[in-house]
């Protein structure tokens, strides 16, 4: 019997499998390829994730964040989902992708876990500014540890991101007069124990906005001093101040030595040490000179602010200048002061810190069981100052 032209040939066992086998990747050919980019754009996903961490850090609120992460994510997906189907030929290499976008996926995921601590950090202190400074101080007691396999000192990332975080909602709920102007003068002060100096400088500038009292003051120009940066707050905004670093030095050093000038007893403590760092740290420029003669001024022009804690930074300048005849002058303002002390009250804003500074110098020049027995014989109070 002769082949009918107009039949079909017959297939195969092995042809027929292979043609169903074809037949079924084809109908299940955009599925697949729709699966492998999605799976592939997971390591985009985790880049905008993480970019947008760091736009928080710096920049927004963390609703604000998450809103524009979801958005951007969705987009993205679902261009990625929507576009036009692809060839079989293209699942090979589309595999591959997904491979690698795996690879991906476990380290960006192992790195947002680090990071995870973000959610817990700023969740509180968004609605509630007070918490910023309580977590502070946590964080400043740990702060600087062995993070490192050389055994340098430092923080822990996290530790040092999340200080960031905290410290830059500082800023922003000070400038809002949403947080206590002591708070955020404090967490100026941890600011620059942790080594941040813009920061530092930002939130000191901020206090003495929120509360102008020579405190706050003596400590924005120590700031200024010491990182010779300086703010000022226009509009609600922080500005930074364009004129060179030794300008704003210097500045703030005639600055300071005014306040030194006008600095009544409940300010002393904060607006004299102040001045006294200012100078030791430029001695070679002869600020502790110069504030030796303005306290000096003080002692004759204004007697009304002179306390014992004047005539204790004297003395305690005195052991600093290492001029001829400085002990003959370090114990006559020692004296001074302990002639003022013995007729305060315990209670005085100056007296611990008076009593401390004249032991702490006196120890440096070896004169420490000389002063004690000066101190208990002017009937000074020293049991808050020994052990």
């Amino acid at each position: 019997m002769g082949d009918d032209p107009g039949s079909k040939p017959q297939m195969t066992s092995v042809e027929h499998r292979y043609e169903m086998m074809m037949r079924e990747l084809s109908e299940r050919n955009e599925t697949q390829i729709r699966f492998f980019r999605w799976a592939a754009s997971l390591g985009f996903t985790l880049v905008v994730i993480a970019g947008g961490v760091l736009a928080f850090v710096f920049n927004g609120s963390l609703n604000a964040i998450r809103v524009e992460l979801r958005e951007a994510v969705t987009i993205y997906v679902n261009s990625v989902i929507t576009e036009g189907t692809q060839g079989f030929k293209d699942i090979e290499e589309l595999s591959s992708s997904f491979r690698r976008a795996t690879e991906d996926l476990a380290e960006l995921q192992a790195t947002l876990e680090r990071l995870s601590f973000f959610e817990t950090a700023t969740g509180p202190v968004d609605e509630v500014p007070p918490a910023i400074y309580a977590r502070l101080s946590e964080l400043e007691d740990g702060f600087w540890g062995e993070s490192a396999t050389d055994g340098v000192d430092r923080p822990a990332d996290e530790q040092y991101f999340e200080a960031a975080v905290l410290l830059q909602r500082a800023i922003d709920a000070g400038l809002q007069e949403s947080m206590d102007p002591n708070e955020v003068f404090n967490s100026g002060i941890i600011a620059s124990r942790m080594g941040f100096e813009a920061e530092a400088a930002k939130l000191r500038t901020i206090a003495f906005s929120l509360r102008p009292t020579p405190d706050h003051r003596a400590t924005m120009l120590a700031s200024e001093d010491m990182f010779g940066i300086r703010y000022r707050i226009e509009s609600g905004v922080l500005v930074r101040d364009d004129a060179p670093r030794e300008t704003v030095r210097s500045e703030a050093w005639n600055s300071m030595l005014l306040l030194v000038g006008s600095a009544g007893m409940e300010s002393q403590t904060q607006v004299y040490s102040q001045a006294a760092n200012m100078a030791e740290r430029n001695r070679a420029l002869g600020y502790t000179q110069e504030l030796a003669e303005r306290l000096e001024s003080v002692t004759t022009d204004r007697p009304d602010l002179v306390t014992a804690y004047t005539y204790a930074i004297l003395a305690d300048l005195e052991t600093r200048s290492g001029g001829t005849g400085w002990r003959e002058a370090f114990r006559h303002y020692q004296g001074m002061s302990i002639a003022l002390l013995a007729e305060d009250s315990p209670n005085t804003p100056i007296y611990d810190p008076t009593v401390r500074n004249l032991l702490s110098r006196a120890n440096f020049v070896g004169e420490l069981n000389e002063v004690i027995e000066a101190l208990r014989s002017a009937g000074v109070d020293l049991s808050r100052a020994l052990p």
